[in-house]
């Protein structure tokens, strides 16, 4: 009677057997767009990079001058020596770098993110050191210009070019600093000092193309930023490690002596003058006595 039942319900259409089940609840796959999602991937992941055009293309004089500026720091020396990502990205593609690549970068997107822009501010400009691929969409640094070497050397050369400057207002952004420390000689680095709570602490440290500008930047006593404030704080990077190691070991020296409570002489229990004399010994040699 049972089995009667099952085989009227299904031949009324009213149950569904395990088989119609499973079928039913498997996902509908469009196969041509599987297909074209792969096909998509695979081509983006071939780096095969469309042409950039720069035709009837305008950037601004002041933007323009700031994409190169930026591309001239990330493909520098300074940088460079340091920076894992593009020292490994150089030694792919003979040195070619996408523009694609490159607006990974925070700073370079924030200036400008259009690669037709970033395009037409290399060529136009007079920079010696980026160099633009014939389809306009990877740079590279200049094969005549030897990747930098990082030995003690190049370090030794990179700290005497290095200013340390203090008293600079707290509202300072990289922009501001590069616009006034421009009028003192070309800088290949700026760093803004920052506390642990990423607000700067109004001191930065530059690093001058030549030691001759660095030099001239650290006799400049009366140097300001505005006329009306006060003279800053002007070292070279040495002095300011030399100076804050001093600092260092004096703090040390009042902690001891606060231990020792305070500046206080300590007097010892120690007489003034101590003599010897020696004692024969049959076991031993000599020994010193004191005698109080």
């Amino acid at each position: 009677k049972q089995w009667y039942q099952r085989r009227v319900a299904i031949t009324a259409g009213t149950e569904k057997t395990e088989s119609t089940v499973k079928t039913e609840s498997e996902p509908t796959i469009n196969t041509e767009a599987a297909k074209t999602e792969t096909k998509v991937e695979t081509t983006d992941k071939g780096t095969k990079l469309e042409a950039v055009s720069t035709e009837g293309v305008e950037v601004e004089s002041h933007v323009a001058a700031k994409i190169v500026k930026q591309l001239e720091y990330y493909f520098g020396d300074r940088n460079l020596r340091q920076d894992r990502f593009l020292l490994r990205e150089v030694t792919l593609d003979n040195g070619w770098i996408s523009l694609d690549t490159m607006l990974n970068f925070k700073r370079l997107a924030s200036i400008c993110s259009d690669k037709a822009k970033i395009a037409k501010a290399i060529e136009s400009s007079n920079t010696s050191l980026i160099v633009l691929n014939e389809e306009k969409n990877k740079i590279r640094r200049n094969p005549d210009r030897p990747l930098p070497k990082n030995s003690d050397e190049e370090k030794l050369a990179s700290n005497l070019k290095t200013v340390y400057v203090k008293g600079l207002p707290l509202d300072l952004n990289i922009d501001k600093a590069e616009e006034f420390f421009a009028a003192h000689g070309k800088t290949c680095y700026i760093k803004l000092r920052k506390d642990g709570s990423s607000q700067f602490k109004g001191s930065v440290f530059i690093e001058f193309e030549t030691q001759a500008d660095a030099d001239k930047i650290v006799l400049n006593k009366e140097l300001k930023y505005t006329p009306e404030s006060e003279p800053l704080i002007v070292m070279s990077r040495n002095d300011y490690f030399k100076s804050k190691s001093m600092n260092v070991k004096q703090e040390k020296n009042t902690k001891r002596e606060e231990q020792m409570g305070g500046n206080a002489e300590v007097k010892l229990d120690v007489p003034e003058t101590v003599e010897f004399k020696k004692e024969k010994s049959t076991d031993c040699d000599s020994a010193l006595i004191p005698l109080l």
